[in-house]
């Protein structure tokens, strides 16, 4: 069973004609008010999106920031509802009007910023609504829908990473020339303090090499957790068949193993451009790695029957350990992932 497998009723290709009407009539025809919410949230996140994409909103940028990320995970959700439920009409009109709206705010300056920002969200949300609702299994509708975010967030910040990391490494020598002469100031010596920042160094340097993950990642995130939400719903009211698995049974696929071996000897035989796509890629891959070995230790803390108190303190001192339990749990992820000591592959095709 791979990452966020949903149960599907499989049928062969010879009958995806009876599937889909099936679906359809399964599609409430009258989805409520819950389809105007979804429009007047793509309206309210187009403004928001304009404000940050234009000039002279510096001081409400943080505030108007949150805001959208929080709406922006809703759209995905909602975006995926509209294409699930067919309203065609309010997909191409919503997702039109949106960016004129924010086109007027923003004007040319913040033209490919709102162009891919839109993107991601509706072809991304309406590739998971058409998918779901022809009845495909949903760890390929997530997986399509993760590359499409994927491409787009690179389209979008690609222009800017060379800026963000040039900017990193000078604020981070910035602060560690800093904090060397507020230490000499205070009678420490200096190559004492030196040599205490190397760590500090070698950390910041890590994190400025990695801004390329980290931003799309960032786009990832929302997309993630809207599409869980989507997915759930479509779970919960009993469309297209589909239940979310427990997270105790999340797994990755083995099919990613070309990508690290392939990311892994760019990394070791590579030059230094090739080397830092390597680390990017490897980083990304490592945090859906941690998510599945977290949901493996989920899994063998119940079936030891830990208590909850024991739990609580063993994930206080897991996450404490921050990068030490971020790279276990990725490579419990990693080994499982072929291992599979859950016997999830047996489950997922008994349940076929």
């Amino acid at each position: 069973m791979p990452l966020w497998h949903l149960k599907v009723n499989h049928t062969d290709n010879k009958n995806n004609g009876r599937e889909d009407t099936a679906v359809a009539s399964a599609v409430s025809t009258k989805p409520g008010r819950e389809r105007y919410i979804i429009v007047a949230v793509m309206f309210t996140y187009a403004i928001l999106i304009g404000l940050l994409s234009s000039p002279g909103n510096v001081g409400a940028s943080l505030v108007i920031s949150v805001l959208a990320y929080f709406l922006g995970i809703y759209l995905y959700y909602g975006v995926a509802t509209l294409a699930f439920m067919a309203r065609n009409y309010l997909l191409w009109f919503g997702g039109i009007f949106a960016f004129v709206v924010s086109y007027s705010i923003a004007g040319l300056s913040g033209t490919w910023v709102m162009l891919t920002s839109w993107s991601m969200i509706l072809a991304s949300g309406a590739a998971v609504g058409r998918l779901s609702r022809t009845g495909q299994r949903q760890f390929k509708v997530y997986l399509i829908g993760l590359l499409i975010v994927s491409v787009f967030a690179v389209a979008q910040f690609l222009p800017q990473w060379k800026s963000l990391m040039s900017f990193g490494s000078e604020l981070s020598a910035r602060l560690i020339q800093d904090t060397l002469e507020k230490s000499v100031a205070m009678g420490y010596g200096a190559d004492a303090v030196q040599k205490s920042l190397e760590g500090v160094e070698r950390m910041f340097s890590a994190m400025i090499r990695l801004i390329p993950a980290f931003t799309v990642l960032g786009a990832v995130l929302p997309f993630s957790v809207g599409y869980l939400a989507f997915a759930y719903r479509l779970g919960k009211t009993g469309n297209a068949g589909s239940t979310m698995a427990p997270f105790t049974l999340w797994k990755m696929p083995f099919m990613v193993m070309p990508i690290l071996i392939v990311a892994a000897a760019m990394r070791l035989f590579g030059s230094e451009t090739l080397a830092l796509a390597a680390d990017n890629v490897l980083a990304f891959l490592c945090l859906f790695y941690s998510v599945t070995g977290l949901a493996l230790i989920e899994f063998f803390l119940r079936k030891f029957n830990f208590s909850t108190i024991l739990k609580i303190l063993f994930y206080i001192v897991f996450f404490l350990s921050q990068f030490v339990g971020l790279f276990v749990a990725a490579f419990l992820g990693f080994v499982d992932s072929f291992v599979d000591w859950r016997k999830v592959q047996q489950l997922s095709l008994e349940r076929k």
